[in-house]
């Protein structure tokens, strides 16, 4: 199996809900619900459409300083292909 390409991004996170503002570029539509967020830990969920379907994106993000880590679940509803990933991050 190929290796994925390394990618980098930096942002300046200025509050909580800054973090699920949509882009310029994005293709779907997003509706974030923030379920909880304590010292460092926030939990989510998201329902986004596109041309392509509906996704439910369930997520954690843990925040420590300048170490981050998460974990995302998205399942497809509807559309021409279902299935369900889970992506694993950290950076710093």
């Amino acid at each position: 199996m190929a290796q994925m390409p390394v990618r980098i991004e930096i942002e300046c996170i200025a509050s909580i809900s800054s973090i699920f503002d949509a882009e310029a570029d994005d293709a779907e539509e997003c509706k974030t619900t923030i379920n909880r967020v304590n010292s460092n830990k926030m939990t989510f969920e998201m329902l986004c459409t596109s041309d392509d379907g509906t996704a439910k994106r369930m997520g954690e993000m843990n925040l420590r300083g300048k170490v981050f880590t998460s974990s995302l679940v998205a399942t497809s509803i509807n559309g021409p292909v279902t299935m369900t990933m889970k992506i694993v991050s950290k950076g710093k």
